[in-house]
């Protein structure tokens, strides 16, 4: 199978604080890869690492292409994230098909709007996930609270 990331050596540091040291692995297309770890022991990191949203020593490639290489709008087109904590700002009235649709902006040019095709891309990306039921739904906020300990800090 493909290998669509590939993470080699990976070292971060904050300061004096060693976060990662020597984290290697792979992961295939179509591969369900859960990170389990205790709070505090690099989970959160190694995502901001492969995210290219922290400095590291080592090696990523995304999708045969090393980070590094990447522009903003490559690494988006490659993957995308969801952080712990998302809230969506209730006076923008977004549906849930709305918010996959922003998924598509990497592929769109500036001031564009999604196409036929767009939106065939989200419902498919819906259909997928098992949420395409959701499309029309509408909350005064999207919020997904997920990750350690979120519950224990009155998120």
């Amino acid at each position: 199978m493909t290998c669509v990331l590939r993470v080699e050596a990976v070292h971060v540091r904050f300061g004096d604080a060693v976060v990662l040291d020597d984290v290697s692995m792979r992961v295939a297309a179509g591969e369900l890869v859960g990170l389990v770890g205790p709070n505090g022991s690099g989970k959160t990191t190694l995502l901001r690492a492969v995210a290219g949203l922290v400095p590291v020593q080592g090696r990523v490639w995304l999708v045969d292409a090393p980070i590094s290489a990447l522009s903003a709008r490559d690494m988006a087109q490659r993957a995308a994230r969801v952080p712990q904590t998302t809230a969506l700002d209730p006076n923008l009235g977004l549906s849930a098909l709305e918010v996959v649709l922003a998924g598509r902006a990497p592929y769109l040019g500036r001031w564009r709007w999604e196409s036929a095709s767009d939106r065939a891309v989200a419902c498919d990306a819906m259909t997928v996930t098992s949420t395409a039921h959701l499309a029309g739904r509408w909350r005064p906020s999207f919020r997904v609270a997920s990750g350690s300990g979120s519950s224990r800090r009155g998120r």
